[in-house]
């Protein structure tokens, strides 16, 4: 074992055509870290069962030049219409 990793080794026999014997390694870690890793698993999905608690939050309102320029939008100042295409630019 190095590390708290944990190898095994042992060979399986696979029935194809031919017989061959194929090695298989296994690979894990040690029972403590293995046994530390699933309660972590199981709280974090403990955790993500639970409901959020969100603070409410607050939006500003417009600025006067925002409202402005939102009302300008509603008509049409600045906007490209087909007839302004049509018509060419304005000299």
């Amino acid at each position: 074992m190095t590390h708290g990793i944990e190898t095994l080794r042992r060979p399986v026999q696979y029935f194809q055509s031919g017989g061959s014997t194929v090695q298989e390694t296994i690979t894990r870690e040690a029972p403590e870290i293995e046994a530390q890793r699933l309660a972590l698993l199981q709280d974090a999905q403990q955790l993500a069962g639970q409901p959020l608690a969100l603070p409410d939050f607050q939006v500003s309102d417009l600025s006067p030049l925002q409202q402005q320029a939102n009302l300008l939008a509603q008509q049409g100042v600045g906007t490209c219409t087909r007839n302004n295409y049509e018509r060419g630019p304005s000299n």
